[in-house]
């Protein structure tokens, strides 16, 4: 199976070794340039300070938009447990392509019709509410099936998840509903991004106190797990059976850049191409709408992306880009396939790369925040038009 620039074998992802001379000549647009080996520095450094914690690696939304079987390739082959993914076409994708000895946990919800490919494909849902667990339960009572899954305990973000009360309430139900083999308990951290989070630790607790009581009422000794990204970073005291790290499995920060918590390696870059570079006077109105007038005679140049790539319109006269090692702004609307750039040194040529984000000198959360957005945004949005190529 050919996936991007990798072929995928029995689980295992053969990547092509491809220079940035090579990818600028294979598209005359934009790309996105994934380095596979920093992913494995960051999975290297997270079972470090994973305090031998079972690594739960989240693939979901096409691995955060760096590709999907690629990355799980790599992480199976850096020995993660399991692959959490949010819909079940993901977990199908992951089970398809031949990965078959982690366990894939669906995190989001389901529907009573998915429940036989659940079953058939070996993924183990969440129970979010009682309403959830019934439909498991029917159908494996119809079928004559058991199957495993995992209860999710809404300790506080008020999302998915059992209430604490409902919990102590229903816990004979719960735990002895028949065709329904309950394996783990875990719940999700609202701010674990804020070291020393009142909240965070209040969350916690109440997870705590959900474990201790089903220990103590003799009902579940299972796994138990509550830690994402954040968690790894800064509450570290909770890291129990498994930790489920997302966004610092491809090197960015869920709060502030914290490189001395935990040292991470950006994995992507976006890129694309200048296709004309024009003049604009003093007063020249730029753009659809006409939301930027050039305060002097300026250099501008056409960059081949646009929010139909995934660059998106709230870039428009506050994001900057780089031009080798020049800072240039985004002048006027962003477009749906061209984004407009001022370059103070007017030194640019039709065919120069661009890089819109990555690395050390365009972090991805300096471009997020200073654009009033999420790391996780920008690099989930990014479009199948966007040729992506991955590096050793």
């Amino acid at each position: 199976m050919l996936i991007g620039d990798a072929r995928v074998r029995n689980g295992k992802a053969e990547n092509r070794e491809t220079s940035g001379v090579d990818m600028a000549d294979r598209t005359n647009r934009c790309w996105s340039q994934v380095s596979l080996s920093a992913i494995g520095k960051n999975i290297r450094a997270i079972r470090r300070v994973a305090a031998g914690a079972s690594v739960w690696a989240v693939v979901k939304a096409d691995a955060y938009g760096h590709g999907v079987l690629e990355t799980a390739g790599l992480l199976a082959n850096s020995g993660v447990d399991a692959f959490c993914v949010a819909t079940l076409p993901e977990a199908v994708q992951l089970r398809e392509a031949g990965f078959t000895r982690q366990s894939v946990l669906l995190l989001g919800s389901f529907y009573a019709d998915e429940i036989s490919d659940l079953i058939q494909y070996s993924i183990t849902p969440t129970i979010p509410d009682m309403h959830h667990l019934g439909l498991l339960s029917r159908h494996c009572r119809r079928k004559n099936q058991t199957i495993d899954a995992e209860l999710k305990v809404d300790s506080g973000m008020n999302r998915y998840g059992i209430r604490f009360d409902e919990l102590t309430e229903r816990a004979q139900e719960i735990f002895r509903t028949p065709g329904v083999n309950i394996t783990a308990l875990y719940s999700h951290l609202a701010a674990s991004g804020v070291p020393d989070d009142p909240g965070t630790h209040e969350q916690i607790a109440l997870f705590r106190r959900a474990v201790d009581y089903l220990e103590i009422s003799n009902l579940w000794f299972g796994r138990k797990h509550i830690c994402n990204s954040g968690g790894v970073l800064y509450y570290r005291d909770a890291l129990m059976d498994a930790v489920r790290p997302g966004l610092i499995l491809y090197g960015y920060y869920p709060g502030a850049i914290d490189r001395e918590t935990l040292p991470l390696t950006p994995a992507l870059s976006l890129h694309a191409r200048v296709t004309a570079v024009k003049k604009v006077f003093a007063g020249g109105l730029i753009g659809y709408d006409r939301t930027y007038s050039a305060k002097r005679e300026m250099t501008i140049a056409l960059v081949s992306i646009g929010y139909a790539d995934g660059y998106p319109v709230r870039f428009s006269n506050r994001g900057t880009v780089l031009l080798g090692r020049e800072r240039c702004p985004v002048v006027g609307k962003v477009c749906m396939d061209t984004t407009m750039i001022h370059v103070p040194s007017g030194r640019v040529k039709p065919g120069d790369e661009v890089v819109l984000w990555g690395g050390r000198d365009l972090p991805l959360e300096t471009v997020a925040a200073d654009a009033g957005t999420i790391p996780y945004e920008l690099v989930c949005q990014i479009s199948r038009r966007v040729p992506r190529f991955h590096v050793d």
